[in-house]
């Protein structure tokens, strides 16, 4: 099929109740001099009311909310996303992120002569105390490597999925892995397959707002289930992920095996810490080092 010069905006969503952000994003894009589309795919979330609540999308001008049957996991339903898309550019969004820019789309759009853009995200925290929650401390710790001339000198390992624009043609032929079904990882192996085929990541500062912190277990058993994410796909990952790298070094000289061993004696301890009211971004590595180590 050819594509038609436009921008399909496509929103994977699972169990969340997503309506503003498509409301913004619906106002902004009347705006665009362009033919636009927006297009949620609910991967069969299991929050009956959130799907309720959602079901008013189909209400907005060129929106669709399509409910999946069945889980498809979190490549497969970007894929389908893209595969459902009719305009020659496609912006993928996370449901949870927040539009902070009256401009966010008309940024994006000024750089569609580009492969691939990525615009970011900022941490927001409001006035709400976070300094308890694991999640904030995580993200946090990460938003002075968030500026696009940092992510540009490395343009494919400072890439997510969370926020980025890419031509229909690249994304049709370089689809993500449907093996990923899930959390974690499946746009770094994206990000590797575009440096595969020379094809060009622009980073733009065009950030999402992300504000929404879950509690310090439900990070950390997501955390976890990237590592076992990881650790299925290590050869394909190898080169992309700095924790994979440094394991590897470690495995190399043997001394992967005390962080073994302290995983096994200590890692209960570790976890209750991780999950309590003081949580430290030391453990938190420690902990994923062994775990990683473990598996």
């Amino acid at each position: 099929m050819s594509d038609n010069q436009g921008l399909s905006i496509l929103v994977p969503n699972y169990n969340f109740v997503c309506t503003q952000l498509v409301s913004d994003l619906q106002r902004q894009a009347e705006t665009l001099s362009v033919p636009y589309e927006i297009i949620v795919s609910d991967d069969a979330s299991t929050d009956a009311d959130s799907i309720c609540r959602n079901e008013s999308i189909n209400a907005l001008p060129h929106c669709r909310y399509i409910v999946q049957p069945r889980n498809l996991g979190r490549a497969n339903n970007r894929n389908f996303l893209a595969r459902e898309s009719k305009l020659s550019h496609l912006l993928f969004i996370d449901s949870d992120m927040t539009i902070l820019s009256p401009s966010y789309l008309a940024d994006y759009w000024h750089h569609h002569t580009c492969d691939v853009v990525y615009g970011g995200y900022m941490v927001c925290e409001g006035d709400r105390h976070l300094d308890t929650n694991l999640r904030y401390l995580f993200e946090m710790s990460c938003q002075s490597l968030s500026s696009a001339a940092y992510r540009q000198k490395s343009p494919y390992h400072h890439f997510h999925t969370s926020n980025f624009m890419i031509r229909r043609s690249i994304m049709t032929s370089i689809p993500f892995d449907n093996r990923f079904t899930q959390y974690g990882y499946e746009d770094v192996l994206l990000g590797k397959r575009l440096c595969e085929n020379n094809i060009n990541i622009q980073h733009i500062d065009n950030p999402l707002g992300f504000d929404l912190f879950e509690e310090n277990g439900d990070f950390l058993r997501k955390t976890e289930e990237s590592l076992r994410t990881l650790h299925q796909f290590q050869d394909e990952l190898r080169g992309y992920n700095s924790l994979l790298a440094f394991c590897d070094n470690l495995r190399k000289t043997r001394l992967h095996l005390p962080f073994k061993w302290l995983h096994r004696m200590c890692g209960p301890m570790l976890r209750a810490i991780l999950c309590g009211r003081h949580p430290s971004l030391v453990v938190f590595r420690l902990y994923k080092i062994g775990y990683f180590l473990n598996l």
